[in-house]
């Protein structure tokens, strides 16, 4: 089966690519990219357990909330990715789907969570510039909280890669400025709850976020602007392969201690 179904997303993969479209007295280039974490992506792990703490090092990002001596307390994360030239020569109206894709990290020491329920990771896109040193809970930027892209995440599932359709978020970015996207939680009242991807300083640079966005734009557009096709290349292809066909969860083990010697 799983043979199968590697070979049923290779054949959808390698349709991935810039392809011409006609539509009445149109033709239109569709073209895919992958933005990855490069050395210009940024993310910050922030929580009220530490609010003037800054987690630009960490190698997770995420979303968490749970209740300690009475205290309510919650996780949440800011991701931003670098766009370069794509704002200047793309237009918001152009893009025709953006998705957010966050591989899965489970911590060693992490409690189970009730397996029969499901939580809601709520995504947003931020309103202000943030530094990623700089950025703890105390001063985190707002985030538009109008417009949220959400998926439920079952605790049965939880090993398997989070892909989140952010094409408004992303369209809005390229209107208004592009701060990056708030992963939070939805419904904080509710049932102790966490969810743990890798960052954009994860050490395996293969389970750091990715941002997919694909466009349709009129190929008068492309060619008067001298963009030539950019199709995927062979390395992009087998990228998205991993990511939807992943099949086991990772683990972070903590370093262990040294041992004491053995006294006499």
């Amino acid at each position: 089966m799983r043979t199968s179904t590697q070979l049923f997303l290779t054949a959808c993969i390698s349709f991935i690519t810039a392809t011409t479209t006609a539509q009445p007295s149109i033709a239109y280039s569709n073209v895919s990219f992958i933005v990855r974490s490069d050395s210009t992506a940024r993310s910050v792990l922030l929580s009220n357990l530490m609010e003037n703490k800054n987690g630009s090092e960490s190698p997770i990002i995420g979303s968490a909330n749970w209740s300690d001596s009475g205290k309510y307390l919650q996780c949440r994360s800011l991701l931003a990715f670098d766009y370069g030239m794509l704002t200047t020569i793309i237009d918001p109206e152009h893009i025709v789907k953006a998705e957010l894709v966050l591989n899965p990290l489970r911590p060693i020491n992490e409690p189970e969570n009730d397996k029969s329920k499901t939580s809601k990771l709520v995504v947003r896109r931020v309103l202000q510039p943030w530094e990623d040193s700089l950025t703890n809970w105390a001063n985190q930027p707002p985030a538009d909280t109008r417009h949220e892209s959400s998926r439920l995440v079952s605790n049965k599932k939880k090993e398997t890669a989070v892909r989140i359709n952010v094409t408004e978020l992303v369209r809005d970015m390229f209107k208004y400025g592009n701060n990056g996207f708030l992963l939070s939680s939805k419904d904080l009242a509710a049932n102790p709850y966490s969810q743990w991807f890798a960052s954009v300083k994860n050490e395996d640079k293969d389970l750091r976020p990715v941002l997919l966005i694909s466009i349709s734009v009129p190929y008068s557009v492309m060619r008067d602007a001298g963009i030539p096709p950019l199709p995927l290349t062979t390395e992009d292809k087998a990228e998205l392969l991993r990511m939807y066909t992943r099949p086991e969860p990772v683990t972070t083990t903590p370093p262990t201690p040294p041992k004491e010697p053995i006294k006499e």
